[in-house]
């Protein structure tokens, strides 16, 4: 089996600035065969995250296959449209709320308040154009799909021989 090597590779730079000698520097670390306390921690955590997450979503999909079996049950067509519609409109503030806290995180590391402010800004225009488009192709498809009904009953009367949208014929 290989060993597994840590390879840090460090350049410094001299007085020259960005046009003065870069001298890269290879440096070797065998002692713990790679493995840091650091990597260790950061795959605990990666493995409990990817636990946690995958509890909370089988969780999640039980509760969400025992009411849509009680609304197909009790035939409660208005009750499993509201809960659709709050199960959407929660979905979508937690992710809102997760890109504007992360946006806001790393402005913050960055910038500090200054950058905070910013990365809060920027995830809150990005979310307000998101759904502005979201909200126009919604309306688009929705005008789109009425036109092409109403050429359809425009040409069922007219081909049934009914004059100005009456119930009437011409006979």
């Amino acid at each position: 089996m290989a060993e597994l090597r840590m390879v840090r590779i460090a350049i410094e730079l001299n007085e020259g600035g960005i046009g003065g000698d870069a001298t890269p520097r290879v440096e070797e670390q065998s002692d713990t065969g790679g493995k840091t306390k650091e990597g260790n921690v950061l795959f605990k955590s990666l493995i409990l995250n990817q636990g946690y997450q995958t509890a909370k979503r089988l969780v999640l999909q039980s509760i969400d296959a025992n009411l849509n079996r009680n609304f197909s049950l009790n035939e409660d067509y208005m009750g499993e449209t509201t809960y659709q519609n709050a199960k959407n409109m929660i979905s979508k503030m937690t992710s809102y709320a997760s890109s504007v806290a992360s946006a806001t995180i790393m402005g913050a590391s960055v910038g500090g308040f200054v950058g905070a402010v910013i990365g809060f800004g920027i995830s809150a225009v990005g979310i307000g154009v998101s759904e502005y488009t979201n909200t126009q192709a919604k309306k688009s498809q929705y005008f789109r799909s009425l036109n092409a009904s109403n050429i359809e009953v425009g040409y069922a009367r007219q081909r049934a021989g009914l004059i100005d949208g009456s119930m009437g014929t011409e006979n």
